[in-house]
């Protein structure tokens, strides 16, 4: 898995947060206080807002499908499993 970027991360199973505008100063303002400059601060700032904010990333199209065959295939076994057990008991 190619390495992400740490200030725009791609979410796999996490929620979007509602971050408000309270939160989002003191952030702005902790980080102002510990980054050794003020662009330091507002890179820092920003990605933190986009990591609770952002939720998961949207699927692939391939990933969906993927995941619709193998759970038509899991249910098809499923149904054959059942169609032989029946034949077993006859």
């Amino acid at each position: 898995m190619p390495e992400q970027d740490p200030f725009r991360p791609e979410l796999q199973a996490s929620v979007a947060l509602n971050v408000s505008s309270e939160q989002r100063a003191l952030v702005r303002q902790v980080l102002a206080l510990c980054a050794s400059d003020s662009r330091f601060a507002q890179k820092g700032a920003e990605a933190i807002e986009f990591i609770l904010t952002s939720g998961p990333a949207p699927k692939s199209p391939d990933a969906v499908l993927g995941e619709k065959l193998i759970a038509h295939l899991a249910k098809k076994e499923k149904e054959e499993s059942v169609l032989d057990k029946m034949r077993k008991d006859n």
